[in-house]
């Protein structure tokens, strides 16, 4: 608990980046430049993954910080990130277009921003809050069911985050064709989003019950054996339940990204 309060703690500086981000993230992703944006995240993430090396471990010189280093990294990584995004968001060809640099408050923007955001906004805090409430309840069950349960969190982001990714990618393209005032267009895009997350939830679906081990290996490196057995066998149970919710999921967080 220590370490969790270490790490939250430092991570909280952050706050006001990740305010920053999200909103010029926002801006290329309504633009359809995401291209701009995939480009600024791997250069973060790769920030990150070079500092963590350094901070946590202690190397080059630097002090073997633990778990506190990897919360400076991660600040540091998003404060690289929202100066990148920022510089991007207010240089002169996009200023030209749409005076990104004009700082005065827009009442009635600023009441559909609260509108559209806060529903939103909500649905975001709700899926943490019942995420956290489920990993706080399989604690109590035991450190064996808590860890199966985190490691199996852990791999559901290999399909999570590509849908998240397509939700965004579906509600850019949706918005943009109804600007366009193109419904028929619109849906289309919809469902074609939704086949292709369908058929990538449905291959990993098949890799989770057929080849768990694969997903399971990272996890057991430097573990005794006999200590990690049964905690596999759980993980290996619980991919199925994922296996089946995903392909619902998929649905969800596909239609959902079109309404919004």
């Amino acid at each position: 608990i220590i370490q969790e309060v270490i790490y939250f703690q430092i991570l909280l500086l952050a706050t006001p980046f990740v305010v920053a981000s999200n909103a010029a993230t926002s801006f290329f992703s309504g633009l359809g430049r995401t291209w701009t944006i995939m480009w600024v995240n791997f250069a973060t993430i790769t920030v990150n993954l070079v500092l963590d090396y350094f901070f946590i471990f202690g190397y080059a010189g630097f002090p073997e910080m633990g778990i506190g280093g990897a919360a400076i990294a991660s600040v540091i990584s998003m404060v690289f990130s929202s100066i990148a995004f920022l510089y991007l968001f207010w240089r002169s060809p996009d200023h030209a277009r749409f005076q990104t640099r004009d700082f005065r408050p827009a009442r009635d923007l600023f009441r559909r921003l609260l509108k559209y955001g806060v529903p939103n906004g909500r649905q975001f805090v709700q899926a943490v809050f019942a995420f956290t409430l489920f990993i706080f309840l399989v604690g109590k069950m035991g450190v064996l069911e808590l860890a199966a349960t985190n490691i199996t969190f852990n791999i559901n982001t290999l399909s999570f985050m590509p849908m998240v990714g397509m939700s965004i990618a579906v509600s850019t393209l949706v918005g943009q064709r109804l600007g366009e005032n193109n419904p028929a267009l619109a849906r289309r895009t919809t469902y074609s989003t939704f086949q292709l997350a369908f058929l990538y939830f449905g291959t990993l679906s098949c890799f989770y019950v057929l080849l768990p081990e694969l997903f399971i290996w990272p996890f057991s490196l430097k573990a005794d054996p006999a200590e990690f057995a049964p905690l596999s066998e759980m993980v290996t149970i619980m991919l199925k339940f994922v296996a089946v919710f995903g392909l619902f999921d998929s649905g969800n967080v596909i239609f959902s990204g079109a309404i919004k």
